[in-house]
């Protein structure tokens, strides 16, 4: 049923699916908002829903952006959605574009590790791995082929083991994140600063050197957590302690040495021998010494009880040259000796003031506490301003109402752009005052398009090869034309047609196959006319008329048309033309062009004999010698242009300042590779320098004698 009436419905709408089918679609009652689309349950009823403003809850991505700052998305272990994820730190990201060929295999330029370092989309729809692929080595493999010439974009990421050149490296929180582990370490870290907080622990050698293991083993002491701590109770040799969660050094020193396991008659009730061969380590107890004078036993050796009333502590006990009693000074003067400054470290100790300063020459770099406001500012990296930007910009705005000067560093200014625009043709529309050629791209419009498509006689009509599809009216014979197979086609009007009526039409026994044909008085039923080569050859030769300079041959029974010139042709698209004798000009001049090669200043020219030009002028002063390098064209030897016998001749002018230079080197390129000619110059004499402030024309001549056998001839001559 066709109807232009608008058909309403109240109340809502739903309509079969299908002829005969009992399913409904139930559309919405009321009108949805703004921008939202219209989605179905699957069971026939349709609803507005809004358009997601982020890709959060969706069916297979994450639910929040809570806690995942920092993170990177990627694919989950079971294939099927998105996850946040620690990401890979890439230095590079290559692109592969593919094209479906029917198999599941394809090779990629770049190997990596795994397949989560790609992302791979067909037609633009992402794929997941292992689900709907595998990568090994540069083989990536579908587990299902995709469609023949379907686009296939593979994003791959490198590299795949280590950090490289990603700015700084920082965790999100502090004094919570490891750089490794006891069981994955990095390999070798170069730094040229490192800053610790608190402790770092070495095993195996530093600067060549064992670091000892244990407590603390290879810890760094470092300059605010070094103490000394009281000294220790005397005992065994002594000894100076480090404890690594106080961070201290205590010293203990050592238990004096006895006066000796002293013989004492077996009991050691009395002190009865003090020969000093019984002396060795271990104390006496008081109780030993018994009441009324001890007298001299040897020369050595005069006690009396006064004297020994007790010997308890090392106070009454005087000191020796080898165990030395402990003092606070002594052990200063100790830890002062023992401490050596390394790296970035500096000790000052005062005896006088009894103090030991340990300072850290190392520059903060954790700035997590600081801003631009602590830093003073440098001379390269300076800070932003009003007034630099305003400067930057002043600098690079440039007035230029036409832009000629086409610059890529500058800016155009508001005035130029104005200048500029008001020469266009404005948006809102105007008259054009040229022509528009619009090439081979498109008009789209959805509005009409108002054209004079009127040609006085058939004659003027343009090619219909070239605008096949077009329309035109022809004037004279008041009809209109299409373009189709190179042909314009007329098309009969509206009278001449007239309605098939049984008056007009004599219609006979149809059978399958014909057609319905005007023969210029009734429509009748014909046969088809059937397509044959001989039809269209026959076509074709009638077709094409032999204009001037053209002579055509036709051969029926050997089904051939020769279309053969009868004169000088058009010889600019013909990169070898034979003349077949002489090219006489009739008094006009030959014109030939020549190349400016102004930013040739020495060294290599590669001077190309096609798709060049065969005189070549280095306008700008030369720097340094040339050496000439002569091919066809591009990575062509010579050898394609020219055959044996044959000769090609070429001008090379350099220019000279102060400095004087030439041609040292002529090289042909032949066999692949360019290969140096010894150049026969006029007289024998081949130049040895250029001639000072003045122009040096060269001329050259290769005489090709067999494949890579040539004869170069030169001349050079001066103008100044």
């Amino acid at each position: 049923m066709a109807t232009k009436k608008k058909f309403l419905a109240k109340h809502g709408l739903a309509v079969n699916t299908e002829t005969g089918s009992t399913a409904t679609l139930n559309y919405p009652t009321e009108d949805g908002n703004a921008n939202q689309f219209m989605k179905t349950d699957g069971s026939g009823t349709l609803s507005f829903a809004s358009v997601a403003d982020n890709f959060l809850a969706l069916t297979d991505t994450p639910a929040s952006f809570s806690g995942n700052n920092g993170k990177g998305v990627t694919v989950n272990a079971a294939g099927n959605g998105l996850e946040f994820g620690g990401g890979v730190t890439v230095n590079s990201v290559n692109r592969h574009e593919l094209t479906g060929n029917g198999g599941t295999a394809f090779t990629l330029g770049t190997t990596y590790s795994s397949g989560n370092h790609i992302l791979v989309f067909v037609d633009g729809v992402i794929q997941n791995t292992p689900a709907n692929y595998s990568l090994s080595g540069t083989t990536l493999t579908f587990t299902s082929a995709p469609a023949v010439s379907a686009d296939i974009l593979v994003i791959g990421m490198l590299p795949t083991a280590g950090i490289i050149d990603v700015g700084n490296l920082m965790p999100d929180v502090t004094n919570t994140r490891d750089l490794g582990s006891t069981t994955k370490r990095w390999d070798e870290i170069y730094a040229q600063n490192i800053n610790i907080n608190t402790a770092a622990t070495i095993s195996g050698t530093l600067n060549g050197h064992t670091v000892p293991a244990g407590t603390p083993g290879g810890e760094f002491l470092l300059a605010n957590d070094l103490t000394v701590a009281a000294e220790g109770t005397p005992t065994g040799n002594g000894a100076l302690a480090y404890n690594s969660s106080s961070k201290e050094f205590t010293y203990t020193p050592p238990t004096p040495a006895g006066i000796g396991a002293i013989a004492t008659g077996g009991s050691g009730a009395t002190l009865t021998d003090l020969n000093a061969s019984n002396l060795a380590s271990g104390s006496i107890p008081n109780s030993v010494v018994p009441v009324g004078n001890v007298t001299q036993h040897q020369a050595s050796l005069s006690i009396t009880q006064s004297q020994i009333t007790d010997l308890s502590t090392t106070d009454h006990l005087t000191e020796g040259s080898s165990n030395l009693y402990f003092t606070n000074e002594r052990v200063d003067d100790r830890v002062g000796a023992l401490l050596q400054a390394g790296t970035n470290i500096t000790l000052n100790y005062d005896d006088a003031s009894n103090t030991l300063t340990i300072n850290s020459t190392q520059v903060e770099d954790n700035l997590s506490n600081n801003t631009t406001d602590d830093l003073s500012e440098g001379s390269t990296n300076l800070y932003y301003t009003n007034a630099r930007a305003d400067g930057r910009i002043t600098n690079v705005l440039q007035d230029d109402d036409n832009f000629a000067s086409a610059s890529s560093t500058n800016i155009a200014s508001s005035e130029s752009i104005k200048a500029y625009a008001d020469t266009k043709l404005a948006l809102a529309g105007g008259t054009m005052a040229g022509a528009i050629d619009m090439g081979s791209n498109n008009i789209t419009t959805t509005g009409k398009i108002l054209f004079a498509n009127m040609y006085a006689t058939e004659g003027d009509l343009p090619s219909a090869t070239t605008y096949h599809g077009m329309f035109a009216h022809v004037h004279a014979t008041g009809a209109g034309y299409f373009a189709h197979g190179g042909n314009w086609i007329k098309l009969a009007n509206n009278n001449q047609l007239g309605p098939i009526t049984s008056a007009n039409s004599s219609v006979n026994s149809p059978v399958d196959g014909e057609v319905l044909a005007y023969n210029g008085t009734n429509w009748i039923n014909s046969a088809a006319a059937a397509y044959s080569d001989e039809k269209v050859d026959d076509r074709v030769n009638g077709l094409l008329v032999a204009g001037s300079g053209i002579s055509k041959t036709y051969d029926d029974a050997n089904n051939t048309l020769s279309l053969t010139a009868t004169g000088m042709t058009d010889l600019s698209n013909d990169a070898t033309p034979d003349l077949g004798g002489p090219l006489r000009t009739v008094g006009n001049p030959v014109f030939e062009q020549w190349q400016n090669a102004n930013s040739h200043t020495g060294g290599s020219y590669n001077f190309y004999l096609t798709g060049g030009n065969n005189t070549v002028y280095a306008t700008s002063n030369q720097a340094s010698n040339t050496t000439l390098q002569v091919a066809n064209y591009s990575g062509n030897d010579i050898d394609n242009l020219l055959g044996n016998g044959e000769s090609v001749s070429l001008a090379f002018l350099l220019t000279n300042g102060g400095t004087g230079y030439y041609i040292t080197t002529f090289n042909i390129l032949t066999g692949g590779s360019y290969v140096t000619q010894t150049v026969k110059y006029v007289d024998g004499n081949a130049p040895s320098t250029g001639n000072i402030n003045a122009v040096d024309v060269y001329h050259f001549t290769i005489f090709k004698v067999t494949t890579g056998n040539y004869t170069v001839f030169g001349q050079r001559t001066k103008f100044a």
